[in-house]
């Protein structure tokens, strides 16, 4: 199992695998919604 963590920026958001719907292969709406999410202001 791989235990290096990272970081998350609006630079490679859409490069790294979201761990949300893990075992699907198909595209899934979810995905988009959460990176939107991410991307909100803090």
């Amino acid at each position: 199992m791989n235990t290096e963590f990272i970081n998350l920026t609006k630079e490679n958001l859409y490069d790294e695998h979201l761990c949300c719907i893990i075992r699907s292969r198909k595209p899934h709406k979810g995905i988009e919604a959460k990176r939107q999410w991410l991307l909100l202001p803090a």
